[in-house]
């Protein structure tokens, strides 16, 4: 029940998942007929799910899980916060909303917290994790079904990528030495029992030229049910999502693909393991063929 309940964060990736649609197919009509409610609607939530600290003058998340799903429900998650952060921008920008809703709205956006280390340059993902003793896991198959589901809760361990996520789905908002930061902290601590972590430790390593990493990690995403590698894939099925996050992998982390603003950037990243990539893809109504090698990268535009 508790992961259910305070995995709030899912309300503002619907939103982003809405703005990255209209970002890269120009959509106007679903953005101007749908998103723009869709946003406001979502930030009036967190407008009620956020509480407020005068002491600090600052906003803040109680007993929120990111996408870790391990640790516990904590405070201040911070792909939690981001994202939330994120979900007001939209309503701000877009949410077509009353002069003072939307100053009341950014007025919230300025504040909310994000635990950040400057020493470090290195964003943190709770108040609590650091607290919490370590756990070492042995294999592939998921800690939880060896170890009771309420202690994995109270060990400094991750079920999958939290911050690491948070790094591939704002490539352009983290400089290089954060999201190196963020992927030295969290990758030693990180068990993978999830099927949907491989893939974003793979996106984010090849984006940082950690070829070791970024392979080992991808040819877990990609042959996680036909090797069957977690001993899972008989009694659960075929984990789509992991299949997801390994193509994710490839074009936004080794193909370095991405839109921001209506223009399409390729910025590729080839491991050695990786000696071509070519595919076809659609850019607000405009069909491209991408090729990346050692010997360079064309995209051309096929009409």
């Amino acid at each position: 029940w508790d992961i259910g309940l305070c995995e709030v964060h899912i309300t503002a990736d619907v939103a982003y998942a809405a703005q990255r649609y209209g970002e890269v197919s120009g959509d106007e009509a679903f953005l101007r007929d749908h998103a723009a409610r869709l946003y406001r609607e979502t930030a009036r939530y967190w407008l009620s799910r956020l509480t407020y600290e005068p002491a600090e003058d600052r906003y803040s998340s109680f007993f929120v899980k990111g996408p870790d799903e391990y640790c516990g429900a904590a405070v201040n998650n911070t792909y939690t916060n981001y994202l939330a952060r994120n979900n007001l921008a939209l309503a701000v920008a877009q949410g077509k909303l009353e002069p003072r809703e939307r100053e009341e709205m950014e007025g919230v956006r300025q504040r909310v917290t994000l635990l950040y280390d400057p020493k470090r340059d290195l964003f943190l993902q709770d108040e609590t994790l650091n607290r919490l003793p370590p756990f070492r896991k042995q294999g592939d198959t998921p800690s939880y079904k060896s170890v009771c589901f309420d202690r994995m809760q109270r060990y400094r361990a991750l079920k999958q990528a939290d911050l690491v996520l948070l790094m591939t789905l704002f490539p352009l908002d983290f400089t290089r030495e954060q999201q190196l930061s963020v992927f030295e902290e969290y990758e030693p601590i990180t068990l993978h029992d999830s099927t949907l972590s491989f893939g974003a430790h793979a996106q984010l390593a090849l984006r940082l030229g950690l070829w070791e990493k970024a392979e080992e990690y991808l040819s877990k995403a990609v042959y996680l049910d036909l090797r069957d590698i977690m001993g899972n894939t008989g009694h659960e099925g075929v984990h789509m999502g992991a299949l997801g996050a390994a193509w994710q992998a490839v074009v936004f982390g080794a193909l370095g693909v991405w839109s921001q603003e209506g223009r399409l950037t390729v910025d590729p990243r080839l491991p050695p393991g990786i000696r071509r990539v070519k595919l076809r893809l659609c850019h607000r109504g405009s069909w491209y063929l991408v090729e990346a090698s050692k010997e360079g990268t064309t995209v051309q535009g096929e009409g």
